[in-house]
This record gives structure tokens, C-alpha cells and sequence, in this order.
């Protein structure tokens, strides 16, 4: 199962590799939230205006951004010869369900999503935006998550994650993760390059192991995209 994951993988990354010099890195997309000087959560351009991170990591954006505007800005991934690029956040919507404290926890933990709108739009020249896949990898399948958070030099620590169970609004896997991953994506190979299957949300310990919860993607961007205010016009 291993060397079919890195055969797929691979074979998703061959085709943007190949031309390195007239596109950016595959992953160039998945990046982070940035104030000041520091990395925040993960978070993943899924237009070239729009990107998806975890909504706890977004409950006080909103507010942030109001007294400080300019302050939150999305970074895409740097790799050698490819520097990174930031925008301005300049809207912010967590899923409703996640903010309503009167909700199940485990529903909660399947609304766990923001979407974020850029300032001005990322060129795919720099970041190519990563489809949301409207069919997720089941149970037995193996995905990737590449996060940045303690990331040394220019490469996401990408590691590769089974998926133990697969259900409407959450997928759980078996991933080793750190606190301060939460909104970094979890991409799977495609004929086409990688996909994006979902949104780290969290973590939970049995025993020796644990497992994590991302947050499936292609159920929540368009509920997203509806309680999005309209682009403001030029």
C-alpha cells in the first residue's frame, strides 16, 4: 500500500515538476496564517482569492482584522528559487454550526471550517489554487498532509496519512500531527496532480496512538460560499 501512495503521489507531482520553470511548486498552495512576524494555522488557497483553514482558528480573525487592518494575511509555501507570497485577509466566515455553542460536539467537529477571502488574487504563476474533490478517498485509502509549522528550510512537512474511517462531513486518520497544524490541508493524488480532500481539525489519544480529524471539504465550500458577502466591486 505504501509504495502505490508514493507512486501516486508522485505521479501527481510529475507533470507541474516537469515544468518547474513555468509554473510553481504542487504544494506551492498549501501555506499558512501570518500576524507580524509569526506562522499561525495552516491554511490552503482553494481559489486564487479564497482559501479554507479550520474555524477555530478563525473565531477571532473577524475582530483582529477590524482593529488592525492588514494585520492576518495568508502566506503561501516557499520552496527553493520559489519564494513565498502573502495577501491581506480581508473576510472571514467560520461555519455557523461550528459557532453555535448550544451544538453536539461532534457536530461542531464536522463544521469545523473558514473560508477566507484575499485581498487581491494569488497568480496561478505562483500558487496554483488545489480542486476541491467532491469525492473523497475512502476508508484503506492514503492521503497526505502537508503542513508548515515547524517546517526548516523551504519543504512542507509532508507526511502520508491512512484513512481509517470516512463519513458525511468528517474523515479520520491515522497522521502524527502538532499542535498549531489545525487548517493545514489533507490532499490526495488525482489523474490531474493533487486534490483536496479536507481541513485538519483535531486530535484525539488512545493509548499509545492517536488519530485526527479533517473535516471534509467538498460538503462545507459551498455553504461557505453562500454566507460569503458578495466581492466588493474595483
Amino acid at each position: 500500500m505504501w509504495s502505490v501512495w508514493v507512486k501516486g503521489i508522485a505521479a501527481a507531482c510529475v507533470a507541474a515538476q516537469v515544468a518547474f520553470a513555468a509554473g510553481p511548486p504542487p504544494a506551492a498552495g498549501a501555506g499558512t496564517l501570518r500576524e507580524g512576524r509569526g506562522d499561525g494555522c495552516g491554511a490552503v488557497l482553494i481559489a486564487p482569492d479564497l482559501a479554507l483553514t479550520a474555524a477555530h482558528c478563525a473565531t477571532t480573525l473577524r475582530e483582529r482584522i477590524d482593529a488592525r487592518p492588514g494585520s492576518i494575511r495568508f502566506r503561501t509555501g516557499a520552496y527553493p528559487g520559489h519564494p513565498a507570497t502573502e495577501r491581506e485577509i480581508v473576510q472571514v466566515v467560520a461555519h455557523p454550526l461550528f459557532l453555535d455553542g448550544q451544538a453536539p460536539i461532534a457536530a461542531r467537529l464536522g463544521a469545523d471550517i473558514a473560508l477566507l477571502r484575499l485581498a487581491s488574487p494569488i497568480p496561478e504563476t505562483i500558487a496554483r489554487p488545489f480542486p476541491v474533490l467532491a469525492e473523497p478517498p475512502g476508508a484503506g485509502a492514503q492521503v497526505m498532509l502537508a503542513a508548515w509549522l515547524g517546517a526548516k528550510g523551504y519543504r512542507a512537512q509532508e507526511r502520508r496519512c491512512p484513512v481509517l474511517e470516512a463519513e458525511r462531513w468528517l474523515t479520520t486518520l491515522d497522521c502524527p500531527v502538532a499542535t498549531g497544524e489545525s487548517g493545514s490541508p489533507i490532499l490526495a493524488a488525482t489523474e490531474e496532480g493533487l486534490g483536496l480532500v479536507g481541513i485538519l481539525s483535531a486530535r484525539a489519544q488512545q493509548g499509545h496512538k492517536s488519530k485526527v480529524f479533517a473535516v471534509l471539504a467538498a460538503p462545507r465550500v459551498s455553504q461557505l460560499r453562500a454566507l460569503m458577502a458578495p466581492k466588493p466591486r474595483p
